[in-house]
């Protein structure tokens, strides 16, 4: 007996084969809606395509597209957003509206990876009114392709930055999306080699210790306050704790404070979303990393997510009192090589792109630019 195929859900790559006045049609995309007279599929780059399910004569599931580190701007940028989600969400067609508390972009913006199916200036008008109904002031999301690089868009929105920009909407936080390869990046490949032995004899050297909620040690760290944390939350998440190799039940370390690589650099820290040192996004499960100092309290915090085989690194954070002894590195590099154990190939992570410190760490671990994105408001 045969076993019948999964029904599709919200989120799956799907193909359907229907009738049309025209004759046989088929498209492929992703499904974005279901109600009991249709399905909506959105494809890559176009408009949302609503099919009358009375004129479905065939339905499959076809695994997503692979997303490599020189794939299309909108696949990465869906690959990130899946890690920090809001409350509530809601398709305008190619466009994902997001809702929660409004404290950080990502969670409360609109991001673009399609077109709206909409008249440009009434799909603005219906996102307006989107979040005036939660009483939230409306935001875009605007990615930007950056010349000098492969990555491009599979359809570049020029449209509704030429409508954000007629209605003279602010641009605020340019931020980088960098991406690596983790099987490329030494200091994944370091991390990794040390995990589950002692990396050094200092009574300081951190170990990793997991717990399924983050601890009051990793928020002392962080800081950001409770209504971030909940934004936070929305995902799924493990949380790992470095702490110095005398607390109990640990297992792994990491390289000590003063490795290798930008120690030289005052490491920054900031518990805000695009000002920290880093933003990272990804989504079936999440990780925190804190480096702990000889005192047992915690000097550095981190955030890592894994969605498919991609890891973001977000949250980077050293104490004040701590920054430029590597600690910013070494968190780093836990978090990047628990990535790889997880089953993750490449990593990706989010910096303000006036935060020189910060992208030169990253820079020395081995990642590149591959788009930007910056925040639309109403001035």
């Amino acid at each position: 007996m045969s076993t019948p195929p999964p029904r599709p859900r919200l989120g799956d790559r799907l193909s359907l084969r229907f009738d049309h006045p025209d004759g046989n049609a088929e498209v492929l995309g992703v499904l974005v809606g279901v109600d009991a007279e249709a399905v909506t599929v959105l494809p890559e780059g176009k408009s949302a395509v609503r099919v009358p399910r009375r004129a479905i004569r065939a339905a499959r599931v076809v695994p997503p597209r692979p997303v490599r580190p020189v794939s299309p701007i909108e696949d990465v940028a869906t690959i990130a957003a899946a890690g920090w989600r809001g409350a509530e969400t809601e398709r305008l067609g190619g466009w994902l509206l997001r809702a929660a508390s409004g404290s950080s972009g990502r969670a409360n913006s609109v991001l673009p990876t399609g077109e709206a199916g909409l008249p440009i200036e009434a799909a603005v008008e219906a996102v307006q009114a989107w979040y005036a109904e939660r009483s939230l002031p409306a935001r875009f999301t605007e990615l930007t392709r950056l010349p000098e690089l492969t990555p491009r868009f599979r359809r570049d929105p020029l449209d509704l930055r030429a409508e954000l920009d007629r209605r003279g909407w602010d641009r605020v936080d340019t931020t980088l999306v960098l991406v690596g390869d983790l099987r490329r990046m030494p200091i994944a490949q370091d991390a990794a080699a040390t995990a589950g032995r002692a990396s050094t004899p200092r009574a300081a050297s951190p170990v990793a210790r997991w717990a399924d909620a983050p601890d009051h040690a990793w928020r002392a760290v962080d800081g950001a306050g409770a209504v971030r944390w909940q934004e936070m939350e929305l995902v799924e998440a493990r949380y790992l704790t470095l702490v110095p190799a005398d607390a109990p039940e640990t297992t792994g370390a990491i390289e000590p404070p003063g490795a290798t690589g930008a120690s030289g650099a005052t490491e920054p820290t900031e518990a805000t979303e695009t000002i920290g040192a880093t933003e990272a996004t990804g989504a079936t499960g999440a990780s925190w990393a804190s480096a702990a100092g000889t005192d047992n309290s915690p000097v550095a915090a981190a955030r890592l997510v894994v969605t498919r085989d991609w890891c973001g690194v977000g949250n980077l954070t050293v104490s004040p009192g701590h920054r430029g002894a590597g600690w910013g590195r070494a968190a780093l590099a836990e978090a990047l090589a628990e990535g790889r154990r997880s089953g993750a190939r490449f990593a990706y992570l989010q910096v303000r792109e006036d935060n020189e410190a910060a992208r030169g760490l990253y820079a020395a671990a081995g990642f590149t630019p591959h788009h930007a994105y910056a925040y639309r408001n109403p001035a």
